[in-house]
């Protein structure tokens, strides 16, 4: 008779470091990330369906009339800390603190009337979805090993 022992103690042992893993540290390290993906859509002018519609015309005649005026020649410009990046231990987060933001992503009417074409700057890209699989596939493997 042949007696075979199959010791699985190591294999348990991984999944409970599986188990222990703090999900708070890969989402607090896709922060910047995200962060960069949102700023990426709004520098490349696209949304998940391809490029913006460009600025219309009276948008760009009333732009040019300002640089020659010596005004700023944007409407808006550039606004510092306009998206926050959020971590939890269940995701991350980003959301836009300027309060017109949701007509700018959607598209809709503003102000006195304006209409403002859809444009998304705030989703997911391919990219972005890739470096947090990645982050979290490099923590879950380090766990795995007893890192």
């Amino acid at each position: 008779m042949i007696d075979a022992t199959v010791g699985i103690r190591s294999v348990l042992d991984g999944f409970d470091r599986l188990r222990r893993t703090d999900s708070r540290k890969v989402f607090g390290a896709s922060r910047r990330p995200m962060r960069d993906d949102v700023r990426d859509h709004a520098k490349q002018q696209s949304g998940p369906s391809g490029r913006w519609s460009p600025r219309a015309a009276s948008t760009v005649e009333r732009a040019s009339h300002g640089r020659r005026r010596g005004g700023r020649g944007k409407l808006l410009g550039r606004l510092p800390r306009a998206i926050v990046v959020k971590a939890t231990a269940d995701s991350v987060r980003a959301e836009s603190v300027v309060r017109w933001s949701q007509v700018h992503n959607l598209g809709g009417r503003a102000g006195k009337g304006a209409r403002i074409p859809a444009r998304r700057f705030m989703w997911i890209s391919k990219a972005l979805k890739k470096t947090v699989r990645d982050l979290f596939k490099a923590a879950l493997a380090r766990a795995w090993a007893g890192k």
